[in-house]
């Protein structure tokens, strides 16, 4: 049985609620249970730190040392396609 077949009072009841919604003393329990019904803002990071983020992943690494391989074995065409 899904929530929208149950009637209404079971709803409350298992809910601990009522019609009117819920009285002081239950709001202060569970707000000093769950505290405030609120989402936590998260500080975003700036673009440029994503953007130097990706440029030492290990792929990335990886990358950046087959390039400077490539600049010093004498490819330079290599190395350039690497980076790009």
């Amino acid at each position: 049985m899904t929530i929208n077949e149950i009637p209404p009072e079971e709803v409350y009841r298992e809910l601990n609620s009522f019609n009117d919604g819920l009285n002081d003393k239950e709001v202060i329990r569970r707000l000093k249970i769950y505290g405030p019904n609120q989402i936590e803002e998260v500080k975003k990071k700036s673009i440029i730190l994503k953007f130097l983020a990706n440029l030492y992943q290990l792929l990335a690494l990886l990358l950046w040392a087959a390039s400077f391989l490539a600049f010093l074995s004498g490819i330079p065409q290599l190395g350039f396609a690497i980076i790009a």
